[in-house]
């Protein structure tokens, strides 16, 4: 087996920024077609784009890919499907659940004073855990988000042989 690499939290936000703009692209391209999409379209494609990709025998997603990255197990074999979709659900759910759950207790003592407020507190609290799950890729030796501890991934450097074979 040889040595893993792990990869930086740089290398991840830039294969994640190059995900977005696929993604994005495929969104756009179904409001070609189809002119009222829902947020429900959008996860539905943004899940079966990370899950496809991260599952399959690639093990990355075309972010990952231009990054020379990959998603793997603990011992740095190919997941699943479903732990590719469980990665994905932990990665869109860490923000948004404790900054819901707040957000439910904080509206039901009715201290709120009005929508924006509300509206407000809930993107301060998203983007806390959002940082928060990030912030484990700093502090952890394998560099893992949380959801990559959740879920027993890891996102590793591709070794040069497995790079020549992926693009060759």
């Amino acid at each position: 087996m040889n040595q893993l690499v792990y990869a930086s939290f740089w290398q991840r936000l830039v294969a994640h920024f190059f995900d977005n703009i696929f993604t994005g692209a495929i969104y756009k391209g179904i409001t070609i077609f189809y002119t009222d999409p829902t947020g429900i379209v959008a996860i539905i494609i943004a899940s079966s784009y990370y899950a496809g990709f991260e599952g399959s025998s690639l093990q990355a997603t075309v972010g990952k890919q231009v990054k020379k990255l990959m998603v793997t197990d603990l011992n740095g074999e190919r997941i699943s499907y479903l732990r590719a979709f469980a990665r994905f659900a932990c990665m869109m759910i860490i923000p948004i659940i404790p900054a819901m759950i707040i957000l439910v207790i904080y509206m039901l003592f009715g201290v709120y004073s009005d929508d924006l407020t509300l509206m407000l507190y809930f993107l301060i609290l998203f983007i806390s855990f959002l940082f928060i799950d990030c912030l484990f890729i700093f502090i952890t030796p394998r560099k893992q988000a949380l959801h990559d501890m959740i879920t027993g991934c890891l996102v590793l450097k591709r070794n040069d042989d497995a790079t020549r074979r992926l693009f060759s």
